[in-house]
């Protein structure tokens, strides 16, 4: 019986020592490395599929500048950092906010990523997401549409803030944040429906249409 007592406790020793070691490698400690390589130590855990757990530990140590510059390091790491530059210059006019100005209930404006806002907050996930060439109102490309539907009518829409709980898709909301201002949102003042239009590339970048889908939230910050 002892015999048997000594080898569980090896293996459980083993099974402790090799939890250890997984987690240390997967969790380098960020705060002794320079800005610049934590971004690309953190781009490099996402696109490996490191647990989550162990990419915001670090993420969470970086300004919101530098949490855009992960995305940025993605974009990079993916080949796709061209092609996002030229759709932020492309649609650059979506930052300042334009009304839809057609119908008075209707409301055109960009959503924006808070820290922390969140908290306290009620989470509204994305129900429905699809490809739509003409969301951001330009020359028709390829953009996704995804979603939200609140259970009241969006009256001020000003109080709508997006957040993510997936490192890779915060750093795209922090991307736009900075770049742009937000997320390009609509809908109308008698509806719960809210449409969040975004490009083809920021939505590769952050993992895809499903990824974004699953991890993107809407509060109202009222």
């Amino acid at each position: 019986m002892y015999q048997k007592i000594i080898v569980v406790t090896g293996l459980l020793l083993v099974f402790t020592l090799a939890l250890v070691s997984d987690a240390s490698a997967a969790s380098p400690n960020c705060e002794k490395q320079s800005t610049s390589r934590r971004i690309k130590t953190i781009a490099t855990m996402i696109l490996s599929q490191e647990k989550e757990k162990f990419i915001r530990s670090c993420y969470k140590t970086l300004s919101d500048k530098d949490k855009a510059q992960v995305f940025e390091e993605l974009a990079a790491q993916r080949g796709l950092l061209e092609k996002l530059r030229e759709e932020t210059e492309n649609n650059q006019h979506l930052s300042h906010g334009e009304s839809m100005g057609a119908a008075l209930a209707s409301w055109k404006q960009l959503i924006e990523r808070v820290p922390f806002s969140a908290i306290g907050k009620t989470l509204r996930s994305v129900t429905n997401a699809f490809q739509d060439k003409y969301c951001d109102g330009t020359d028709p490309d390829i953009d996704y549409t995804f979603v939200v539907l609140f259970p009241y009518s969006i009256t001020n829409p000003d109080s709508l803030r997006s957040f993510a709980g997936v490192t890779a898709v915060d750093a795209m909301l922090t991307w736009y944040q900075i770049n742009y201002g937000g997320i390009s949102g609509k809908g109308t003042t008698t509806s719960g429906y809210v449409y969040l239009c975004i490009g083809d590339t920021g939505v590769s970048t952050a993992g895809g249409v499903q990824a974004v889908r699953n991890a993107l939230k809407l509060h109202d910050n009222n």
